[in-house]
């Protein structure tokens, strides 16, 4: 497996309320419920927006996920680490007024590659992007990139297709943040 630079975050209860730190690792491999946040780019065609997993990444590596996400640091408020990620992995300046807030939902994915676990709480926003898709840029590490799909490809798509996507790693339908977009969309009436 990769190294990577430990990182330290808050263990939480159901109820998001710090216990103790922990790094990462422990946290995977144990499978402890942590925060992380997650934005959804999308179009008023019903294009989402997925960044290619670095082949590095301790879960999931080379899998398409969601546009931006990241793990909420010790002691660090949720809208700020939203605004932060963005700016890291899109280069965008985007303040949380200009976001969507989908909800927060508990998501449990076993990496069945790695062996490892993600159990979060994960806080789901939406953006809706305007300008051209190569205008996305991504952190600047080989491997990583922007693909843009329509909401609707997913009804028709193969399941070993499915498969190269974290949202559709436990279910066929999508976990909690794909079925929070695909909602929102609904309700936009853009799909």
């Amino acid at each position: 497996m990769p190294l990577q630079k430990t990182l330290y975050l808050d263990v939480i209860d159901e109820l998001g309320n710090p216990l103790y730190h922990e790094n990462d690792n422990t946290i995977h491999k144990h499978g402890l419920l942590h925060k992380e946040i997650m934005v959804w780019f999308y179009t008023d065609a019903g294009g989402v927006f997925f960044k290619m997993r670095n082949r590095k990444s301790l879960m999931f590596p080379e899998m398409l996920d969601v546009t931006v996400g990241r793990h909420v640091d010790i002691n660090k408020p949720v809208e700020e680490t939203v605004v932060e990620a963005i700016k890291k992995q899109t280069y965008m300046d985007i303040s949380i007024d200009k976001l969507e807030y989908l909800g927060e939902f508990v998501d449990f994915a076993e990496d069945k590659m790695t062996n490892l676990t993600n159990n979060s709480l994960n806080y789901i926003y939406a953006y809706n992007f305007q300008r051209d898709s190569t205008n996305l840029m991504q952190e600047t590490v080989p491997g990583d990139g922007f693909y843009e799909f329509n909401i609707k490809e997913f009804e028709d798509m193969e399941d070993s297709y499915l498969k190269r996507f974290v949202c559709f790693n436990e279910d066929s339908e999508g976990d909690a943040s794909f079925l929070a977009i695909k909602s929102h969309l609904k309700r936009q009436n853009i799909i």
